[in-house]
């Protein structure tokens, strides 16, 4: 699905970077587009006055912001700020790891946002786009938190997504970057981590929603996914944008051996290659000797 123009203008307008794509955005847009919603992505690079003259005369339902690093915030909330004294009165609402994690804070410190999505959004925001279309309690959504008055209030925790493969493939407005001269996407093969580095965020962003932490996508629906992106873009680099690539333990070689199969058996082993990210003590000679020759090229690896 396109992005609408000015003539039909966006029930939902996501704001957030681009870099390598963004399969939050991709997933959260594509789901509602599944439900009937129009939906538009946008570049926060853009910049806040070129975001305001875009969105100029329209009112969303909802402008959501998608923040990983809460190094970024002040950029958001500057063109948060802007759109506001521009005149747009739709509903604010941010998501992402920083978000999820330190709502209150977050919410005392942005006035401009009415809401935050907790955790996966998907479910969560298509929900709050229907109540607020039918001019139903949007507070009574499940997995938000909200401000009132001076006190943040925080709903029941929605359940991460039980089976990934139930999700549509991600919307993807941008075309793809290139590495090396060849077109490359992201795309993801698992949800979650089931380690507990103690730098990272990731295993308490999983772990404080409800839910199967580590979620695997089956071996034929990433060989799909992958297969339309080579015919329809013409990618020949895929950057698996995992937290931790799904290799540990019996199950994940077996899940391995047949992904490679599969990339075998389609023709991709032959004329794309791909990226992962994984542990140091998933590396084993013959385990990784199959990756290879399926295509694995680069592995950023966590010690």
């Amino acid at each position: 699905m396109a992005s609408p123009g000015r003539d039909s203008p966006a029930d939902v307008v996501l704001i957030g970077y681009q870099d390598q794509g963004n399969l939050g955005m991709g997933y959260l847009a594509a789901v509602l587009q599944q439900n009937g919603r129009r939906v538009e992505m946008i570049d926060v690079r853009d910049g806040p006055a070129s975001i305001a003259e875009r969105l100029a005369g329209r009112q969303p339902k909802v402008v959501g912001f998608s923040l990983i690093f809460q190094y970024f915030l002040p950029q958001y909330r500057l063109v948060a700020s802007y759109l506001r004294d521009a005149g747009i009165t739709s509903h604010f609402t941010i998501g992402g790891h920083y978000p999820s994690l330190c709502h209150g804070e977050l919410l005392l410190n942005f006035p401009e946002v009415d809401s935050v999505v907790r955790y996966e959004g998907e479910a969560t925001l298509n929900e709050l786009v229907d109540r607020l279309s039918s001019c139903d309690d949007w507070r009574q959504v499940s997995g938000i938190a909200y401000r009132e008055k001076d006190e943040v209030k925080v709903t029941e925790p929605r359940a991460l997504v039980h089976d990934l493969d139930t999700l549509p493939f991600p919307y993807r407005p941008y075309g793809p970057e290139y590495v090396g001269g060849f077109p490359t996407l992201p795309l993801l093969a698992s949800r979650g981590c089931a380690r507990r580095c103690s730098f990272c965020s990731i295993h308490t962003f999983y772990r404080t929603a409800p839910g199967k932490v580590v979620r695997v996508r089956k071996p034929e629906k990433i060989i799909e996914e992958m297969l339309l992106l080579n015919s329809r873009f013409g990618v020949r680099v895929f950057l698996f944008q995992d937290d931790d690539f799904p290799l540990w333990g019996p199950a994940g070689r077996r899940w391995a051996e047949e992904l490679t199969g599969r990339m075998h058996d389609s023709g991709l082993a032959s004329r794309t290659v791909w990226k992962i990210s994984c542990r140091g003590e998933y590396v084993e000679p013959e385990l990784f000797h199959s990756l290879r020759e399926a295509g694995l090229f680069l592995v950023y690896m966590g010690i």
